[in-house]
């Protein structure tokens, strides 16, 4: 049959049932078989065979799928598991030394940048003793600096007491050169020895005032000054301890104390942690245990200035039944929605934890993942859900 503009549909579809073949008028080039060639009864069984089975697939194809959308309408797609977001790591800030507390400038959830003064302790008495070590350092350096000059007072007056003492012999010699009378003589005699000994210790005092004595003073005063400056160092020192800047860019999770509070290196000791912990699923740590420092608590002994997370990559961590825990696998994609944020984050899984975490008698595992994407603004604790992917 060859087709033209105005062959009818009917007439073609006629042409497919007998199987004649068709061209196309006007375009041999183009002109193909449409229907395959006959080949008997047999040849008709196959086609037809082939067709049920491939219509078959069709329908097994069509029908998974809405059985998924169907499935996934009803319950919401594959289980989603309670999780919390939380940073890389953290840090408490603590007082270098002991003391109470004057200002908190950092409120909880507040962004800090590197080196932003958070806290400082009163340093009322640190300021006074600072004062104090200056001004007794400014006269060690007075004395210390005059210490020539007095010396050579002193040298000066040594040797005139030395030129009066030999004078004072040479008037006494002459004396017992003119005594005529064994009275005179004797009387002589005992005012050249006197004057003998007054000329010996001008002497003596002369060379020990020049030599060792300048060298004695000068160490002396060189040692206060030494001491003076150590003092003042650690004045300064005592200063700077008593307040706490933020080590990086971050976020403050945590304030552990008010102004009037007696905090130090162990953390606050008088009040609570400040604020409402943000409130996570059960089972959950969030914030674990650290060799370094106190764990969080509402002790007096425990309570840190400051729990600080840097700036960084968000994790989140989501609690897995122990019954479903063995079909969780590293590296495993799942999608991860935030309390508060719309839409999905997705994220894969980085670590499994061992150790079981127990909730209402049953035990459940963490399973930590990171973000794939940017979670931008965003506080320590967010509760969260996580859904792991099928065909993982």
């Amino acid at each position: 049959m060859a087709v033209k503009p105005e062959t009818r549909a009917d007439e073609v579809q006629h042409a497919l049932a007998v199987d004649a073949p068709i061209e196309v008028v006007g375009r041999p080039d183009l002109s193909w078989p449409i229907a395959p060639p006959r080949v008997g009864d047999g040849g008709s069984r196959l086609r037809r065979r082939i067709e049920v089975v491939a219509a078959a697939v069709l329908v097994l194809a069509v029908a998974g799928t809405a059985l998924w959308v169907v499935r996934s309408a009803l319950f919401g797609g594959p289980p989603a598991y309670p999780a919390v977001v939380e940073p890389p790591s953290f840090s408490y800030l603590q007082f270098a030394t002991e003391g109470q507390i004057a200002s908190v400038s950092a409120a909880q959830g507040a962004s800090v940048r590197a080196g932003q003064v958070l806290a400082t302790q009163n340093i009322t008495t640190d300021e006074l003793r600072l004062t104090y070590d200056e001004a007794t350092l400014a006269a060690d350096q007075a004395t210390l600096t005059a210490l020539p000059g007095a010396q050579s007072a002193l040298a000066t007056s040594l040797s005139l007491e030395v030129t009066l003492a030999q004078q004072e012999l040479s008037g006494a010699e002459a004396q017992l050169g003119a005594a005529t009378t064994p009275q005179a003589q004797t009387a002589a005699r005992a005012a050249v020895g006197a004057a003998q000994t007054r000329v010996a210790l001008a002497e003596n005092a002369l060379a020990s005032g020049s030599s060792s004595g300048l060298s004695t003073q000068v160490a002396a005063a060189e040692a206060s000054v030494a001491r003076d400056q150590t003092a003042i160092a650690a004045d300064r020192q005592a200063i700077q301890d008593s307040s706490i800047l933020a080590p990086r860019n971050g976020r403050i999770a945590l304030v552990g104390g008010t102004v009037g509070d007696l905090a130090g290196p162990s953390g606050v000791s008088s009040g609570l942690v400040s604020g409402t912990q943000v409130p996570s699923p059960a089972g959950f740590s969030l914030f674990p245990p650290a060799p370094q420092a106190p764990a969080v608590s509402g002790t007096p002994s425990s309570s840190p200035m400051f729990v600080f997370y840097p700036s960084g990559d968000w994790l989140t961590v989501a609690s897995v039944p122990q019954s479903e825990i063995f079909s969780i696998r590293l590296g495993e994609r799942a999608r991860v929605t935030v309390s508060g944020r719309s839409g999905q984050i997705p994220a894969l899984v980085t670590r499994i934890d061992s150790a079981p975490v127990y909730a209402n008698g049953a035990a459940n595992y963490d399973v930590v993942l990171s973000l794939t994407r940017s979670l931008g603004f965003a506080l320590m604790g967010l509760s969260a859900n996580v859904a792991f992917l099928p065909g993982r």
